[in-house]
């Protein structure tokens, strides 16, 4: 029996065939039912039906390695077998379509950001593998899967590990005696048939996020679209898609956090410039506004007999301009060409802090304008905490509170909620380099 014989409504090592679902380099993969349990499983039934010992010996080990991966963005292995010298996998059915679809859906790219997000679940996925000492060998958008029904949140799976090797291999055949891979998602290594580690699915993982970015395989590496890939994002490529092996990234979630810091860096640095700037110009009108108050209260007080405000009681409090507050923002250099920024006063210290009462217009507690400093915290808190509330950008209301908290946690610094001096100097700032782009997280110890 061959695996372009199996008709709908025939069974096939115990499962019932409904439709074929696609057809690769290893074999045919159908949708099928599993009758004893009334589970839908993707069968995949290998193209070679050769019986050698050696053969199948080599399968079930390659199956094994694949079905002891347990992991929430791994596609399960449910069962493998040899029927009638015809070898097969039974692998969770994901409804929900795969990268490769996602790409024909959208010839110019997905967008930057889900592009990356899908990046990184993937890495979890092909992290823990590594972590366990396989390595996937064929990473490709059509063995990237995305889950339907799954609330609003893409559920990201990783699967056909049907080439799959321990890392205890030191070859890159698979069990057909034939050298494996996917043009151009296969390093250098791989294709002359030499042995691969890790950085074989870095490599793969880089060119599929070019792919989902362009819509396109690039022609070259890291790709010569320019309109929808940015300089630094082209930069993150190059790494990971280098010919030396040792110059990629260390690991796949290495990949997915510099593309991530990427994104942020191109966006978040402009944003915070525009938000300072139209910050500054505001905090200038309520200084002069201030100024104005404070005159006309001392002219009161001057002209009252008992030294009061007309018309208002003695318990009454005149709030005024209140010093070492974070107001502001000042660049600190890091090394290497790269800087952070911080919140600071006015005059570019950093022994100040920020809480509740910098956002609060004193109008029935409603939020006053955005303040630079905590835009500044706020990209933080995103940049290198992957934390996000529901606070306006620059306001630090009971979000930005708790988020503080979290990171005061995370650095052994009281959590009372409140940003100060040991708060700045324990937690990580977001570093960029000349061109705004961020680089990296960084401590940035008090002066």
């Amino acid at each position: 029996m061959c695996a372009n014989e199996l008709p709908s409504g025939s069974i096939f090592a115990g499962y019932l065939i409904e439709r074929r679902l696609g057809t690769g380099g290893m074999g045919t993969v159908y949708l099928a039912e599993d009758p004893e349990v009334s589970m839908k499983v993707a069968l995949k039934v290998m193209r070679d039906p050769r019986s050698r010992p050696v053969y199948a010996a080599q399968f079930r080990r390659e199956a094994e390695l694949a079905a002891n991966l347990q992991h929430p963005n791994i596609v399960d292995v449910k069962g493998f077998g040899d029927e009638g010298g015809v070898l097969w996998l039974a692998m969770q059915y994901v409804p929900g379509g795969d990268l490769a679809g996602l790409i024909e859906a959208n010839p110019d790219g997905v967008e930057p950001q889900r592009a990356v997000r899908l990046i990184a679940e993937a890495a979890k996925a092909l992290d823990h593998a590594h972590r366990n000492r396989v390595i996937h060998r064929d990473v490709k958008p059509a063995n990237i899967f995305l889950a339907a029904d799954h609330g609003d949140a893409e559920w990201v799976l990783v699967g056909d590990f049907g080439i799959a090797r321990s890392t205890e291999t030191d070859s890159t055949r698979t069990m057909t005696g034939y050298w494996a891979y996917t043009a151009p998602y296969a390093p250098p290594e791989q294709r002359a048939g030499l042995p691969v580690d890790y950085s074989a699915d870095v490599h793969a993982l880089g060119v599929t996020l070019y792919e989902l970015l362009t819509g396109r395989q690039p022609s070259a590496l890291p790709g010569t679209d320019t309109d929808r890939v940015s300089p630094a994002m082209r930069e993150v490529i190059a790494k990971a898609t280098a010919a030396d092996p040792a110059d990629r990234y260390a690991s796949c979630g290495e990949l997915a956090t510099a593309a991530a810091a990427t994104l942020r860096g191109s966006t978040g640095r402009a944003a915070i410039l525009r938000r300072a700037t139209r910050h500054r110009r505001g905090l200038v009108a309520a200084l002069v506004a201030a100024a104005l108050l404070t005159t006309a209260l001392s002219l009161a007080l001057r002209a009252s007999p008992n030294g009061e405000v007309p018309g208002t009681s003695s318990a009454t409090t005149i709030p005024g301009l209140i010093s070492g507050r974070c107001h502001f923002s000042v660049e600190v250099p890091v090394g290497d060409g790269s800087h952070a920024i911080v919140p600071s006063t006015r005059d570019g210290s950093r022994i100040c802090i920020l809480s509740l009462i910098d956002s609060r217009s004193g109008e029935q507690g409603r939020f006053a304008e955005p303040i630079e400093g905590v835009v500044v915290l706020h990209t933080a808190l995103r940049g290198c905490y992957q934390r996000e509330n529901a606070d306006g950008t620059g306001i630090y209301g009971e979000g930005t509170k708790a988020d503080l908290r979290y990171v005061q946690d995370a650095s052994n610094v009281d959590q009372d909620g409140v940003f100060g001096p040991k708060t700045s100097a324990a937690m990580l700032w977001p570093t960029y380099d000349a061109g705004g782009n961020q680089v990296g997280c960084a401590r940035i110890p008090l002066p």
